[in-house]
Formats: structure tokens, sequence, C-alpha cells
């Protein structure tokens, strides 16, 4: 008698476990036609090198303000001073310009100085002023 219960214990097991795999099986993501506009992007020319460094971009500007600011960042258990050092540029074109610099370079600007601003990505890689202050 006692191996019949076994015998029907196993039976339901087995019988839960082929169920539950048939959920899952069934259950198989569905394939979606692309859309019109993943289509249009496949269709697009890819980029002639995507991995090449970024060119340069150099134009003249004057400074036109310096600001430091600092402030608490973090948990009140483990705060984190965080210096910010902005250089404001001014363009040629009258475009204002906002960048964030290191420490040591923004110890080396001065209000009122122009020279040529070299970026790459948007970060600022040198500036070249036309005289000393």
């Amino acid at each position: 008698m006692d191996w019949l219960i076994a015998v029907g214990i196993c039976v339901v097991v087995v019988g839960g476990v082929i169920f539950l795999l048939g959920l899952v099986f069934s259950r198989s993501p569905q394939v979606e036609e692309p859309s019109e506009d993943a289509s249009r992007m496949l269709e697009q020319e890819p980029l002639e090198d995507a991995y090449a460094p970024a060119q340069p971009v150099e134009f003249r500007a004057t400074v036109v303000d310096l600001r430091a600011s600092a402030r608490l960042m973090g948990s009140s258990k483990f705060p984190k001073a965080v210096t910010e050092y902005l250089v404001f540029f001014e363009k040629e074109d009258g475009t204002p310009l906002t960048v964030e610099v290191p420490q040591e370079f923004f110890e080396g600007f001065a209000i009122g100085q122009t020279g040529t601003v070299t970026m790459v990505s948007n970060r600022l890689y040198g500036f070249a002023p036309d005289d000393v202050l």
C-alpha cells in the first residue's frame, strides 16, 4: 500500500513538471516585423569611422566670468565636498560658452583674456591667450 502512495506522488510531481515546462515553452516571445522607423535606420549609411578620434574645434573667444562653487553630495553619513570650476567664454560671434575645468586650469584664466579656445568632444583642450595679463 505504501508503494502505491509513493507511485501516486511521483506521477503528480512528474505531471506538474511537464505542465510547467509546457507553459514556459508555449509562451515564447513573438517575433515582430520591424517598424518603419527601424527599417529606415537600417537603411542609413554607416558612419565612416565610428572609432576615429574626435577632431579639435578652434575659435576665438574672450573670458567673461570665472566661478568656483562648492557643494556637499552624498548622504549625511558619508558627505563628499565637490568643487566645480567654471569658465565663461564669449565667442567672437557673441554666443556664450560655459566650460568646466580642473582647478589647475582655472587658476590660469583671468577675466578679459582673449585668445584661441580649442575644444575636443565638448571639453576644453586648450586655451592660447593673445597676451599674458
